[in-house]
């Protein structure tokens, strides 16, 4: 091959382009906008590449198809299924762990299930419960990055150092940073 390239990136344009010829596909088979199978034919197309030796799949990315009324979910390896509700990105696990609770704290209190919750939830009680889930996975990111070293880390070599050093840097403080960039001036002299 002339070039080869991975990363989330690279899997979700692919993931974004797949998509787009299956939309185009079910357009003119006159099949519409149908979430369910527009997520059956991706799992398809995504879980052929699991059987196959030599061609690559894509491993970091999920896709999300949704309509007013329904949400399905695809994995890198073809399974989907219908969802609730949905939360992607970083941390995302800790998100819909946490709205699971907070769904099944609130069923035990009115004997309903999670899915009428929700239907009968307003926009504005929807946003808030994300909004709620969501802040607490980013408060176990801010509680890791204060349990990070205060002081800086030793300076990398010279030869290409400088820009890893700053985005390392990016974890730290701000008087570190500025002894960093004291300690960057000097080595660029």
């Amino acid at each position: 091959p002339k070039g080869v390239t991975a990363g989330n990136s690279v899997d979700s344009q692919l993931l974004r382009l797949k998509l787009h010829r299956l939309a185009e596909d079910l357009r003119e088979q006159d099949l519409g906008d149908r979430p369910d199978v527009m997520a059956r034919r991706l799992a398809d197309n995504l879980q052929v590449a699991t059987q196959r030796v030599g061609q690559g799949r894509i491993l970091a990315s999920y896709a999300v198809i949704f309509t007013d009324k329904e949400i399905w979910r695809v994995d890198p390896t073809g399974q989907f299924w219908k969802c609730q509700a949905c939360i992607i990105g970083r941390n995302c696990a800790k998100a819909e762990s946490a709205l699971t609770k907070k769904l099944e704290t609130s069923n035990s209190d009115n004997d309903q299930d999670p899915k009428q919750t929700l239907s009968l939830m307003t926009q504005d009680d929807a946003l808030a419960l994300c909004r709620d889930c969501v802040s607490g996975t980013l408060d176990d990111v801010e509680d890791k990055r204060k349990t990070l070293p205060s002081a800086p880390v030793p300076p990398p070599t010279p030869l290409k150092g400088l820009s890893i050093f700053k985005r390392q840097a990016t974890w730290f403080s701000s008087e570190n940073l500025k002894s960093i960039e004291t300690y960057s001036q000097k080595l660029a002299q």
